[in-house]
């Protein structure tokens, strides 16, 4: 494929050629890489062995997979929204899109490539998760949804079709088949989901290492969307496989890399990472910008070469955030501060983690902003807002008499 010569995170200096990101819904960390005996996933400890592993992965935010998967590629938490849209490959539909642009946008509209090189693969789904109508990506720049398949071996095997035939750039692929058996099944059955989803990675992984335009130009990078609880239900009958709570069951989860752009050697980071950070280290293996992303560069699991030196973010901020009056009834005043121009969520939730209303979700001025949150539709109580840019996050309390 041709690339623009524009200049990225690296000045030019791509790490890797390609990228695959494999995603395997709701797998604990305990049957994972938690496991020294790697009883379940002998490919990917295998694969972690010649790569590199970061210890302390997080979901950092909310453990359920709607807002988890879509913070992985777009590499924020800011809340997904509801809509009805009528699209030419799915029909009218109810389903969430991102405020935000995913990773595949960001991967098109700067390298101008068509839907071939960036592309999503999972089973058939008719309400997929949608990237942004953001003004300045959107559809135009949305990947390739490669909907195939009724479990994780058949989208395997439509994603490797895919991969053989048009070799794309960006590659993500979906495994659901864990998440669905802890939920639904046995004990045993999310496990062999696990020893399943770990033979897919170690195929690919082979298939990447003889095909003549992956070998030797390929990143592959494996992670989770959220845990379980560690709360001795398992092993146990249909059902007990819950999440969704802040427990570390829940939140730990895996990242393991390997290829051209990682370390190698089985190393492991200490430093803490979390979900939002993998659409930007994408893009500063593959040389694009991510500016709305609120994650970082896991730059200690790179193989950046001496002399490369990765670029700030083009903004910066410093959040400051406070509501007045407070306590107040039945409205409030929440003033924040920005140093820099650039996307803002500003989001109100209530004390059991429920969304109450989004209050900002666009670009805003630098300086001083403020917004009035109107809770006379409310209950009393507390409340909780949670401003997030595109690189820092802030939040307060607030309380709502009635």
């Amino acid at each position: 494929m041709l690339f623009l010569v524009l200049t990225g995170l690296l000045g030019g200096e791509q790490l890797s050629k390609y990228v695959v990101l494999v995603i395997i819904d709701g797998a604990r960390y305990s049957e994972t890489l938690g496991d020294s005996t790697a009883q379940y996933i002998p490919r990917m400890k295998s694969i972690a062995d010649s790569g590199v592993v970061v210890d302390s992965f997080i979901n950092n935010g909310i453990t359920y997979t709607n807002k988890a998967v879509p913070a992985i590629w777009t590499g924020s938490w800011v809340t997904p929204r509801d809509t009805t849209v009528t699209l030419t490959d799915f029909g009218t539909t109810n389903t969430q899109y991102s405020l935000v642009p995913s990773v595949w946008e960001y991967y098109r509209k700067f390298y101008s490539v068509n839907y071939t090189q960036a592309i999503y693969c999972m089973k058939n789904l008719s309400t997929p998760w949608l990237p942004s109508f953001q003004t300045e990506y959107g559809p135009d720049y949305w990947p390739w949804y490669i909907l195939d398949g009724s479990n994780d071996r058949e989208v395997w095997a439509s994603a490797e079709s895919k991969l053989q035939e048009y070799h794309p750039v960006l590659s993500v692929i979906y495994l659901a088949d864990v998440d669905y058996m802890a939920h639904h099944k046995e004990w045993s059955d999310y496990l062999d989901a696990i020893s399943i989803a770990d033979s897919i990675v170690g195929v690919l992984w082979n298939f990447l290492q003889t095909d003549r335009y992956f070998k030797g130009n390929t990143t592959l990078l494996v992670t989770n969307d959220h845990g379980r609880h560690l709360n001795g239900v398992w092993p146990g009958p249909i059902g007990s496989g819950s999440h969704g709570d802040g427990c570390w069951g829940c939140r730990h989860v895996m990242l393991l890399g390997i290829g051209p752009a990682v370390k190698s050697g089985g190393g492991h980071i200490q430093t803490p990472y979390n979900l939002t950070d993998i659409t930007p280290t994408i893009g500063t293996i593959l040389d694009f910008a991510t500016p709305y992303a609120a994650g970082r560069s896991m730059t200690d699991i790179l193989q950046i070469p001496e002399g490369v030196a990765t670029t700030a973010s083009p903004h910066s901020f410093s959040l400051g955030v406070l509501n007045y009056p407070n306590p107040f009834n039945p409205s409030t005043r929440i003033t924040y501060q920005l140093s820099g121009v650039g996307f803002v969520n500003l989001a109100v939730y209530d004390l059991t983690g429920r969304l109450v209303e989004t209050l900002v979700a666009g670009k805003q001025p630098a300086g001083t902003n403020s917004v009035i949150w109107d809770g006379r539709n409310q209950p009393a109580g507390v409340y909780f807002y949670h401003l997030q840019t595109e690189n820092s996050v802030a939040s307060g309390k607030c309380l709502l008499l009635k």
